[in-house]
């Protein structure tokens, strides 16, 4: 049994981008940020797990299908903002990982901090929580500031929110940002 409020897992995020107000005008913009910030730390290998899978898995996503026209501008304001990088990436493989991080990444606003809404893409926690109505668990993000008081890192934090009996499935919680229930 895990008791309530104990941290279950912590995770540093592969990449991480400030948000802005111009992400509520378009949503494939932290994504944009995040993959260009991926490309360019020559971390994309590290991101091959993430679904989709490239190919079929890709073309027939979901998303892709409602929102094709959305992913191509993004891919090619990837390509814009970091041509070399990129190159490394056929444009079905970058259309890939710019879908594979807008799944996978969760935008954290750290309480009490004032900073706003920062992105970030975490390849383990991150990419496997379900959201439940009635959660055992929560993740919150948290800073980690640097000597110049800038945050430099962001991490998820899995605690739970009540006692957990084993073989309960802990993956179900509330979503990045929300106040667990008291």
């Amino acid at each position: 049994d895990i008791p309530a409020g104990s941290v279950i897992l912590r995770e540093r995020a592969l990449v991480a981008a400030v948000g802005s107000q111009q992400d509520l005008d378009m949503p494939m913009l932290p994504a944009i940020r995040l993959t260009v910030a991926i490309l360019t730390s020559g971390a994309e290998a590290l991101t091959r797990s993430l679904q989709p899978r490239l190919g079929r898995e890709t073309a027939e996503h979901p998303v892709c299908i409602a929102r094709g026209d959305e992913l191509k501008s993004a891919t090619t304001l990837v390509r814009k903002r970091c041509p070399q990088a990129s190159a490394i990436l056929d444009d079905e493989g970058l259309q890939r990982l710019v879908l594979a991080v807008s799944l996978n990444a969760h935008g954290v606003t750290m309480r009490g901090t004032g900073e706003g809404v920062h992105h970030g893409l975490f390849a383990e926690i991150g990419a496997m929580i379900n959201h439940s109505c009635r959660p055992n668990a929560f993740i919150q993000g948290v800073g980690i500031h640097g000597s110049d008081g800038e945050c430099d890192a962001l991490q998820l934090v899995l605690q739970t929110v009540n006692d957990v009996k084993a073989g309960e499935e802990r993956g179900t919680m509330l979503k990045v940002g929300e106040v667990p229930p008291t």
